[in-house]
């Protein structure tokens, strides 16, 4: 007999016996110190969703949602970023986090989250799930200057790092926000590690900032060349050329095709849209666009046929194939910014 699989939503602290059965399995799947785990369990989680498959009385696989906001051309979108994927050593490849993925995909659909974000791994993995990538990184050497002084940020540092950050990402079209209690965090998650926040100046005047983990640069937030006086490479925001840095998975792609900024004032085409994982959005749609206001009716007979994450990568990072289709041109080739990953 088939033994039963159990989805569950569990509120951390509800039940600590859980608590503990969820950080043995994350100790179980990644290399984080002991005080990082401990901190991870204490006090992160606190704010998150943790979504589960339950076999047997044990959770065999799991991961976290971690509520974000999404600026997607200037429009504030709810979201979550996924973090801390797993499946007990026991039970992989055996389509667990399948399983898992496609029951919390649905259930924010039904919750109206329009779309999920996360850092993978394996970016692979992920693309049978209809995740795509929306932002690239490229290795660079760092510089050295002596116009330009370091500081270790601090919990006083927070507002100074939020304007420097606020100032930063308003030129992309996509971005995570960020709140002034975001960094007073990030610092406190660094410093079990012994990681920083770098505050760089010039003429004593706050120009940029940077964050080391590992005494590796993986966060640089500052519009000049690349200045640092610690670690020789950094991880920095490039285009589609670069490698995957972050993945998005578009849930609802109505929600985006409604205010997406097309570049054409003037637009009318019916095609159908392909969701393997989400079956209310296998329908065909007539997308119409007058003087620049996209309206989207029920179709039939559809001209062409896009699968979701043909049809993300085109809400994402536009068309950099340069693929010829007409509904193609209506999308910009577009550089991202996102260095979530926590």
């Amino acid at each position: 007999m088939a033994k039963k699989i159990d989805f569950l939503t569990i509120k951390p602290y509800d039940n600590l016996n859980i608590l503990e059965e969820l950080k043995e399995l994350y100790q179980l799947s990644f290399d984080d110190s002991g005080p990082y785990i401990d901190y991870y369990f204490e006090e992160k989680v606190k704010d998150f969703q943790i979504k589960c498959l339950k076999k047997d009385n044990q959770i065999i696989s799991c991961l976290y949602l971690k509520p974000q906001q999404l600026s997607y051309h200037q429009k504030v979108t709810n979201s979550f970023l996924v973090v801390a994927a797993s499946t007990h050593p026991q039970y992989m490849h055996q389509g667990y986090m399948r399983l898992l993925m496609t029951n919390v995909l649905n259930e924010l659909y039904h919750q109206n989250i329009p779309i999920v974000t996360l850092h993978p791994f394996n970016d692979s993995f992920y693309r049978q799930f209809g995740f795509v990538p929306y932002s690239f990184y490229k290795i660079y050497e760092t510089k050295k200057s002596l116009a330009y002084t370091f500081e270790k940020a601090t919990g006083k540092d927070t507002h100074i790092l939020y304007n420097l950050y606020q100032d930063f990402v308003k030129n992309y079209p996509i971005y995570h926000l960020r709140s002034k209690d975001y960094f007073y965090y990030r610092l406190k998650e660094l410093q079990i590690d012994n990681d920083h926040i770098y505050i760089i100046k010039k003429n004593n005047h706050p120009c940029g900032y940077y964050i080391t983990v590992d005494d590796i640069i993986e966060e640089y937030c500052f519009s000049d060349e690349l200045i640092s006086k610690k670690g020789n490479y950094i991880e920095q925001i490039s285009d589609y050329t670069g490698q995957v840095l972050n993945m998005a998975r578009i849930i609802n792609p109505l929600y985006f095709l409604s205010i997406y900024p097309y570049k054409s004032t003037s637009f009318s085409m019916t095609f159908k849209i392909t969701d393997h994982l989400i079956p209310e959005n296998n329908k065909t749609i007539t997308l119409t666009i007058k003087d620049n206001q996209p309206n989207i009716t029920k179709g039939e007979n559809p001209q062409f046929t896009i699968t979701i994450s043909e049809l993300s990568s085109l809400l994402l990072i536009g068309n950099i194939t340069n693929n010829p289709h007409p509904f193609c041109q209506l999308f910009s080739k577009q550089t991202n910014l996102s260095w979530e990953k926590y």
